[in-house]
């Protein structure tokens, strides 16, 4: 259910630092229990991507397709490169960003 992430890579700088951990509530709860976890722009979600590394990223906008996401650091990979991330490919949500 809670899982601890390490950031890796500058992708979210300066917002999160390379180097600190990322506390998260898993996506893959019953349904009757995700309906408290709603995903809202702004957001961090770890999740996977076919052909990339485990990413964590920010929410930019969600649609029918699934959510936008991008880092903030300007050079960052995000959703202009690999598409939109669908709801099977969230692992988790960031509830604490610890530095």
């Amino acid at each position: 259910m809670l899982k601890m992430y390490r950031i890796q890579g500058s992708s979210l700088s300066p917002d999160v630092a390379e180097g600190s951990y990322v506390l998260t509530i898993s996506w893959s709860l019953p349904l009757f229990f995700r309906r408290f976890l709603t995903i809202k722009i702004g957001d961090l979600v770890v999740f996977r991507k076919e052909g990339y590394p485990l990413m964590v990223k920010r929410v930019k906008k969600k649609s029918d397709q699934g959510l936008e996401v991008a880092g903030t650091h300007p050079h960052s990979v995000d959703s202009n490169q690999y598409g939109t991330v669908k709801d099977s490919e969230i692992l988790s949500k960031v509830f604490w960003i610890i530095r």
